[in-house]
């Protein structure tokens, strides 16, 4: 239901009259998931949950990280893209703790992590996992919303080795996306540059009632 209404508001965004080519809804999108896990955040804080601290702490650097790389693909400037490897910055977090974070066994702090991730599914996940199904998305924009979503589930996993092995160190590892097998009969933003613009609006029409 809740990737449902994600989409719902997805496509609400995309039928707006706009320029279309640089697909602002990819930008909107990370921009209200990050509300929300940042709303998760402070919940977690003030409740001393360190493993729900820990997961929208890297869910959040990896939203910041995606959207600052996002924005010049979408421009159309690049073949390929890479969303950098970045560290998170725990710190809040471990001060929760009343003394250091002692290993616990890897089956544990899967169980753990997966939890708070599961609550997290229909209100941050789900937001991307629409992005990614919207069909009006060209070819180079479906590329940068897949990619995007792989690498912020990809910052789940050093929460677990986190926890595993504390060291106070944890890394979203970098995604590389190749948009090249796009051009072929699917132009890039920046070839559609040299076209005559359209008219001011040229929203699509809606079917007759």
């Amino acid at each position: 239901m809740k990737k449902t209404l994600w989409l719902f508001a997805l496509m609400l965004v995309l039928s707006a009259c706009g320029n279309k080519q640089n697909l602002p809804i990819i930008d909107a999108t990370l921009i209200g998931v990050k509300g929300i896990t940042q709303a998760v955040n402070v919940r977690e804080v003030q409740q001393k949950d360190l493993v729900g601290c820990y997961v929208t702490a890297a869910i959040i650097t990896g939203l910041d990280s995606a959207q600052l790389t996002v924005d010049t693909w979408t421009q159309g400037e690049q073949k390929t893209g890479v969303i950098p490897m970045v560290n998170v910055d725990i710190s809040a977090c471990n001060a929760l703790l009343e003394e250091p974070l002692k290993p616990i066994i890897p089956e544990k702090a899967e169980f753990q992590v997966r939890e708070t991730v599961g609550a997290l599914e229909p209100l941050v996940f789900a937001g991307l996992e629409a992005l990614v199904g919207i069909a009006e998305l060209d070819c180079r924009n479906r590329v940068i919303a897949d990619g995007t979503l792989q690498y912020i589930r990809g910052s789940i996993q050093p929460v677990i080795d986190e926890l595993i092995k504390p060291d106070g160190i944890m890394t979203i590892p970098a995604v590389t996306l190749d948009m090249k097998d796009c051009k072929e009969g699917m132009p890039m933003p920046s070839e559609k540059a040299s076209t005559p613009a359209p008219a001011p609006c040229e929203c699509p029409k809606c079917p007759a009632s």
